[in-house]
């Protein structure tokens, strides 16, 4: 039985992904994307698309958040995300007790293993970095590299791809 609503989780996530990977809500729509919202698993996954224009993202503990990259090979922080980073550095300068996990993530197709694990590491790195430069501290941002292990969606199409090569940023409560 397990298995069974496994499965039919599964198809119900591929169908709503299958008719488009970023979905906008409705209060997002302008010529320029800008947060965009996926359902996987009955959650809200925003993914922030690289030439995105910010609009008012709520950051909270316990959210997290998608930022693409452009190319498979890419780590250089993005418009869109130094953009959040600026008001996320605010956000943890106002609430000392929060910490923040970068997850960053590669697509299938950004080379060998470790050259993957090598690519996400530095995406996450570098979003550790620029916070550092806005004033926060260190010991409150823990990057890491997740490779490819962890795709938002199948790498079997661009979308797919570009959804995988992202950081994921996580904010959370000490």
């Amino acid at each position: 039985m397990k298995n069974f609503i496994h499965t039919l989780l599964a198809i119900s996530i591929f169908a709503r992904l299958s008719v488009g990977l970023f979905a906008e809500d409705e209060t997002t729509k302008t010529d320029a994307p800008k947060q965009q919202v996926i359902k996987i698993f009955d959650k809200d996954i925003e993914v922030i698309l690289p030439n995105a224009v910010e609009g008012n993202l709520e950051i909270t503990p316990n959210k997290k958040f998608h930022y693409a990259f452009t190319e498979s090979k890419s780590f250089d922080i993005t418009q869109a995300l130094e953009n959040f980073l600026d008001e996320l550095a605010m956000k943890l300068k106002e609430n000392p007790n929060w910490i923040v996990y970068i997850d960053g993530n590669a697509d299938n197709q950004a080379g060998t293993t470790q050259e993957k694990y090598d690519i996400s590491v530095l995406r996450a790195e570098n979003a550790k970095k620029y916070l550092v430069e806005l004033g926060v501290k260190p010991n409150r941002i823990f990057p890491r590299g997740r490779s490819d292990l962890y795709p938002l969606m199948p790498n079997d199409t661009e979308k797919g791809r570009q959804a995988s090569r992202r950081v994921e940023i996580r904010i959370s409560a000490k």
